[in-house]
């Protein structure tokens, strides 16, 4: 609760600020989350293994095991609790990772849905 004023302040004036804005763009309140956090001050517990941000794109995977697609048929454990989704994750029709921007025939991408949610979803 000490934290919450101070970032969003923070976060606002970056915004309002053109330069700011121009260099931190869409991060820019985590920025401000991170200023605020020092100046409470506020220590954060650092979890290691918590969180994760595969790619195929740069060889990140989940499990120990993940020396192919099929990691989970071979009984892989995940490594991280949260997964951190940034990058579009492409697969060819056989389950092999797309890397260097090849399209796959299955994707999963946030970005395809940045236009808002589609308007015959059903309520949760």
């Amino acid at each position: 609760r000490r934290v919450i004023d101070g970032w969003v302040n923070i976060s606002f004036d970056m915004k309002r600020d053109g330069e700011a804005d121009a260099e931190f763009n869409w991060m820019l309140e985590m920025w401000g989350y991170s200023v605020a956090a020092a100046r409470a001050p506020l220590k954060h517990l650092v979890v290691e293994r918590l969180q994760i941000e595969p790619s195929q794109q740069f060889g990140v995977r989940i499990t120990p095991e993940a020396a192919g697609p099929r990691w989970y048929e071979a009984g892989g454990e995940p490594t991280h609790h949260v997964l951190h989704y940034t990058f579009s994750h492409e697969f060819s029709r056989d389950g092999v990772p797309m890397v260097d921007n090849r399209d796959g025939e299955w994707k999963l991408d946030k970005r395809a849905f940045q236009r808002g949610v589609p308007r015959d979803l059903p309520p949760p």
